[in-house]
């Protein structure tokens, strides 16, 4: 048996201005907004191999992610005359993924695997048409399911190598 076991922390704090210019007059400032993020985000996870024998491996692994983010805009100066305003918004989700593998040594030169796998990605905000008085827009979060498997070998006392995969996913 090999495995491992962790923890996973990310914090940030962001602040984006967003200037116009407007080039038909002389690239004078006509547009400021202001924009703060933040973001945590932490996940546990764990991965297991087995060792069937000694030409079978067998991997396991699983991982709870949670994440948030929280948005706050402010338009100072529209470029086209529009009043000044202030947004705010919140995404946040929690998901567990996981992965399933297989690895058998067929030869001393080829490996065929197969893998299955659960994914995530985590929800979004952006605020980039805020300068153009418009609210923020979110993107919820994705998951992804995937299959794999393949060959991998090496040809000619490791000078060349010949490998080849299918795999399908579904988002």
């Amino acid at each position: 048996w090999d495995y491992q076991f962790g923890f996973f922390y990310f914090g940030e704090d962001l602040t984006i201005e967003n200037l116009s210019y407007n080039t038909l007059a002389d690239g004078a400032q006509n547009g400021l907004s202001v924009q703060e993020m933040h973001s945590t985000a932490w996940a546990i996870y764990g991965s297991t191999d087995y060792e069937y024998s000694d030409r079978l491996t067998i991997t396991a692994g699983l991982r709870y992610s949670d994440d948030e983010r929280e948005w706050d805009g402010t338009l100072v100066q529209s470029p086209f005359g529009a009043p000044s305003f202030t947004a705010e918004s919140e995404v946040d989700d929690s998901q567990i993924s996981w992965d399933l593998s297989a690895s058998y040594k067929y030869t001393d030169d080829t490996n065929i695997y197969g893998r299955l796998a659960r994914g995530y990605r985590s929800p979004s905000i952006q605020g980039r048409n805020l300068l153009f008085s418009g609210a923020p827009t979110t993107a919820d979060s994705e998951t992804m399911v995937s299959a794999e498997t393949g060959f991998k070998s090496k040809l000619w006392g490791n000078t060349a190598r010949w490998n080849a995969s299918v795999f399908y996913y579904q988002v």
